[in-house]
């Protein structure tokens, strides 16, 4: 019966192939081309799988039918590929049909072939890369290129330096925020008693910064070749506010002026009340600054926020809005300001949903409405940014006939985070067409800021000139 079958299953050909490879010897040397068994097998699976095509097309189309047809399609494409105008196009179907259909063996070729990767700090050294270095184990980049190296700590940034055979190119700004150290090994380290003031100003300054200001040494004293490039055009804002960051973070540290590209009709806004505006200063003087929790907050600048956002966004649909603090505890006020049925551009801690993506105008698809400390808004731009100071002054506070040293620990008390000229650096320049600052005046204008905070006296001078208001 199964000697039947066989005769039923097998052709006279396909049953020669199969005892060819029954009498086989395997035991010898030679290299056996099991290539026809293959076919054969994949022949014998296919014709003895049921037949799951729809009734109908069973009753058009018998088995032997389409056995015919996959014959004849098979001499087509055999004819075909010793045809010079028809092999070509055989190959690039097939090519096509791998491309819609492996996906990821693209993606592996890619990865072999590629000249450039891209990875954080720690992926440098992560899986991805020791795969790469399963095939070389010496790899190496003829060039490395760390964007944001002035955030990295040494550790990281010294993964992808090590990788760099012939070039390094570090990105960077250390005059915005620092590289991000872990609080708890910082202060575990600073009540060391033989941690002394220079090690702590080390832990505090990145090692972009270190390494920019040693070349630059350099340069001057011993004829170096130039290291160091400011790009020194900036095309993120209005020409009035670059200019303003340039003088007071850029140009009092000995750098050059900061020039501004784009001219002044790229930032009309036309938001009523700051028509030709591009500066506000909005006093809030009825409160103190109050503890929430280890931070501070002031809940009368964060109500007036939240109804100004909320306006300045239904008004204009097509901008963007950006609101920072430098403390936690103001955020969470403000979140909570907003989440008032009256302005209700917040859902607990999250952003209600029509006002988190921008729907209509040029920027389609950009972030709408962002809330958040100075380190959520490294790198980001909005059309309009409101900054919180927070911040009020006791009304006896004054520094005079102190020495250098209490005075400056005294002024750190009153303005804290105020003071840190880097993450003031990026919270006065993220917009693009209009900075609105609320705060108390009287700390603005104290003869001690000027001192401290230099910075924020300049700005309520802008704001007092034809480019903003102070109201």
């Amino acid at each position: 019966q199964l000697q039947n079958e066989t005769q039923t299953i097998l052709s006279v050909e396909e049953r020669e192939v199969l005892e060819h490879f029954i009498h086989l010897n395997l035991n010898t040397n030679e290299k056996i081309d099991f290539t026809a068994l293959i076919e054969l097998k994949n022949k014998l699976i296919d014709r003895c799988l049921p037949d799951f095509r729809p009734t109908h097309l069973q009753r058009l189309l018998d088995e032997s039918i389409c056995l015919k047809l996959d014959c004849l399609l098979k001499d087509i494409n055999d004819k075909a590929k010793k045809l010079r105008t028809l092999a070509h196009l055989m190959i690039l179907d097939k090519y096509r049909y791998r491309l819609m259909t492996s996906t990821g063996d693209i993606k592996e070729t890619i990865a072999h072939y590629t000249a450039v990767l891209a990875a954080t700090c720690q992926q440098a050294a992560g899986n991805a890369m020791q795969d790469l270095k399963a095939i070389d184990k010496n790899i190496v980049f003829e060039n490395v290129i760390v964007d944001e190296a002035a955030r990295a700590t040494p550790l990281d940034i010294m993964i992808p330096m090590a990788m760099a055979k012939r070039r390094l190119i570090l990105v960077g700004d250390h005059r915005q925020l620092p590289h991000m150290l872990d609080d708890k090994i910082e202060k575990a380290l600073s009540k060391q008693e033989d941690w002394k003031t220079v090690q702590r100003e080390m832990l505090e300054q990145s090692l972009f910064q270190r390494l920019v200001e040693n070349m630059q040494r350099l340069e001057e004293e011993k004829q170096q070749p130039q290291r160091v490039i400011m790009l020194d055009t900036q095309f993120r804002m209005h020409e009035v506010l670059g200019d303003f960051i340039s003088k007071n973070f850029y140009e009092n540290h000995k750098l050059p002026p900061i020039k501004s590209k784009r001219p002044p009709t790229d930032f009309i806004h036309g938001i009523s009340g700051y028509e030709s505006l591009v500066c506000g200063f909005k006093c809030i003087q009825d409160q103190k600054q109050q503890r929430l929790g280890t931070s501070w907050h002031r809940s009368s600048e964060a109500e007036w926020i939240a109804k100004e956002a909320k306006r300045i966004l239904d008004e204009k649909p097509e901008l963007s809005v950006g609101v920072i603090s430098f403390y936690s505890g103001q955020i969470q006020s403000i979140f909570k300001a907003m989440e008032d049925p009256q302005v209700g551009l917040t859902v607990g801690n999250k952003i209600a949903e029509n006002y988190r993506i921008i729907t209509t105008g040029k920027n389609i698809g950009d972030e709408r409405l962002r809330i958040g400390t100075v380190d959520a808004f490294q790198g980001k731009e909005f059309d309009v940014v409101f900054v919180s100071l927070v911040r009020t002054l006791p009304n006896d506070f004054s520094v005079e006939g102190l020495d250098d040293i209490h005075k400056d620990e005294a002024l750190t008390r009153a303005y804290g985070f105020l003071r840190v000229d880097n993450r003031l650096n990026v919270a006065l320049s993220r917009q693009r067409s209009l900075l609105i600052v609320t705060g108390d005046k009287e700390l603005v204008v104290h003869p001690a800021t000027q001192e401290a905070v230099p910075a924020l006296p300049a700005f309520l001078k802008l704001c007092g000139g034809q480019h903003g208001k102070i109201f």
